[in-house]
Order: structure tokens, then sequence, then C-alpha cells
């Protein structure tokens, strides 16, 4: 009995994953390859966690606990290259530099938290979720006076030019999508309360970790799409910036 329903827990799991593919074909179709693999790397080693824990087996030569390991890492990075998405950057190589610090950071961080704490890893995601939350709440309740946006050139001070920086950077207007804004904010709520009834409902066949995973994928698409998509041709998305 307890084999049948791991295999059920592990088929219901495993198919939940799925949730991501939309996702991953819209960054495909960008040309976001560091975003490709980490969002392929991510489902593989999912995949293969639900396989080797919910089965009680090896794959690959590779326990549960590798897998989960490397499943924690990808996540968490895929959920800062989001973040970073969001900031509507158009410099190609910053984001470039920002992706792989966001990679590193999280890798380290979990090296540090093992698995008795989240703290390391939940300021990194703090640290990169600051700016896109700014501009987006920038975009949701616009003051009723413009701020005057101060050309840098004219100021000589290296912290006074920082500062304008960042307030030039922070209230910049960006076309995000109110309906893909909506979709993205909900389907995260749902999935973070299926995971607070996961865990504190004794559920052998974890099918609210099931329906959490599924609305979590769908709110990647939607979060994916609160910025317009990419020209197929035109890498850096400059159209609309």
């Amino acid at each position: 009995m307890g084999f049948a329903i791991g295999c059920i827990s592990t088929i219901l799991r495993c198919m939940s994953v799925a949730s991501f593919i939309p996702s991953l074909k819209l960054i495909v179709a960008r040309r976001r390859h560091f975003e490709v693999f980490i969002a392929v790397l991510q489902i593989f080693a999912t995949v293969c966690f639900d396989i080797t824990s919910g089965l009680q087996l090896r794959l690959f030569g590779v326990g549960p606990s590798s897998y989960h390991h490397v499943s924690d890492i990808t996540s968490e990075t895929y959920i800062c290259l989001i973040l970073i998405h969001l900031c509507g950057l158009r410099d190609e190589e910053l984001m470039m530099k920002l992706r792989y610090t966001a990679f590193g950071l999280i890798w380290f961080a979990k090296l540090g938290d093992g698995w008795e704490s989240i703290f390391l890893e939940a300021l990194v995601l703090m640290l990169f979720s600051i700016p896109p939350l700014t501009l987006l709440l920038y975009s949701t309740f616009k003051p009723k006076t413009k701020i005057r946006h101060v050309p840098l050139e004219k100021t000589g001070d290296n912290l006074i030019d920082g500062a304008f920086k960042f307030l030039n950077g922070a209230t910049r207007n960006l076309p995000y999508d109110p309906n893909s804004k909506l979709y993205a904010l909900v389907t995260t709520v749902v999935g973070l309360i299926l995971l607070y009834l996961e865990n504190c409902m004794d559920n052998e066949i974890k099918i609210f970790h099931a329906l959490a995973s599924v609305s979590f994928g769908t709110g990647t698409y939607f979060l994916w799409t609160v910025l317009p998509c990419y020209e197929k041709d035109n890498i850096l998305g400059s159209t609309y910036r």
C-alpha cells in the first residue's frame, strides 16, 4: 500500500511540473539562454527529486537529497531571474552580470543555510525583489506630482549622481500589463495557501503540493508576460523601453 501511494504521489508531482512548460516556451522564444538553462535544469532536478523521493531509489547514481539541493538552487535562481526581468533593464551586459550574480549568491546561500535554515536564501531573494517591487508599486500607484528626472551629467558629486540615478530608475514608467500582474498575484497567493495546507495536513499523496506546483508554474508564465514579449529578432527588447 505504501508503494502504491508513493507511485501515485510521484505521478501527480511529476505531472504538476508540466505547468512550467508554457513559461519555458516563452523564454525560449525570447532567446534568453541563461534563463532557459536554469529553467530546464530546475524542471529536470524537480522531476528527478519527485521520482527518487517518492519511490525511495537512486536515479543516475544520485539520491533524493542531492536532487533536492539542485532543485532548491535552480528554483530560487529562477525567481531571481524573473525579478531581474521585471526591472525592465536596457543594458544587456548589466542583466548578464545580475543573472550570474543571482546564481552564485543563491548557490552559496544554500550551502550556508544547509537544511536547517533559509535565512541567507531569503536575504538574497529579498535583495533582488526590492527594485522590481518598487517599480511595480510606482506603476500601480503613480503619484499625482510627477518626479522630475535630473540629467546626471549636470551634477558633479558621485553620491548625488547615484541618488538621482536610483530615483530616476525607481520612477521609470514601464508598460506592465495589469491583467498579467493580477493573474500572477492570484496564482502566487493560491500556491502559498496550498503549500500551507500541505504542511498542516497529513497527506501522503501530497495532493496539495502538486496543486501548489501547478499554481506556481502558471504564475511564472504570467510573471514573464507582465512586461511585453520581446520580438524574436530583438534580443534586448528595446522597442518598449
